[in-house]
């Protein structure tokens, strides 16, 4: 199966295929697969495709795999452009598709990745009219609980509150509004105040 799975002609069904077949071989075989569905990856040339094929991969891999091919999709998601000077329809579409990959990326990174994770998902807030960028905060606020709540600590703190910070600074409320829902049960620790207080207190900065 190793050997169909590598032999497959296009690099994102092959990057697919050695990602479901990884957790199935035995050792060695394990890392033939992860080798090269990291390899795959790397040759598809549809950013928003790249992006799935890592973020499939990442729970795959051993721990310090991780950080570096994280940060790799996020530079695929941060890729997919958003010109100031194109349409405004399709500046709003890029946003949109940045958000996206953001948000499937969100659920499986390390902590460390987390704060540009943020930064990436308020940067792509284009369009009033849509929750895209939202709903990627969420996922990053989300992320941070988890590996707050697994791993306790000064480090996942610090993660944890430089997401909220970076969601309560961006100009749509409602990227605010998703860092505070995502961290909920954490902010009363992190900030000395109940998720309430934060949420009336970010509504209020608006008006």
């Amino acid at each position: 199966m190793l050997r169909a799975a590598t032999g497959m002609s296009g690099a994102y069904p092959r990057a697919l295929a050695l990602t479901w077949l990884a957790p199935h071989l035995p050792a060695p075989a394990r890392d033939d697969a992860v080798a090269g569905a990291l390899a795959a990856a790397a040759e598809v040339d549809d950013r928003k495709l790249r992006v799935r094929a890592l973020s499939r991969l990442l729970p795959v891999l051993p721990e310090h795999q991780r950080v570096e091919t994280g940060a790799q999709a996020l530079d695929a998601a941060e890729a997919i452009a958003i010109e100031p000077d194109t349409v405004r329809a399709r500046r709003e579409w890029h946003g949109q598709a940045r958000a996206n990959a953001v948000a499937e990326i969100a659920p499986h990174l390390p902590a460390a990745l987390l704060p540009r994770a943020a930064a990436a998902a308020a940067g792509t807030a284009v369009d009033p009219h849509s929750d895209h960028a939202a709903h990627a905060m969420l996922a990053v606020a989300r992320r941070a609980r988890r590996c707050l709540d697994a791993q306790p600590g000064a480090a996942t703190a610090r993660t944890a509150v430089l997401v909220l910070r970076t969601g309560l600074d961006a100009q749509d409320r409602r990227i605010g509004l998703a860092a505070i829902t995502g961290l909920a049960g954490a902010i009363e620790t992190l900030a000395g105040t109940s998720p309430a207080a934060a949420v009336v207190g970010t509504a209020a900065w608006w008006d």
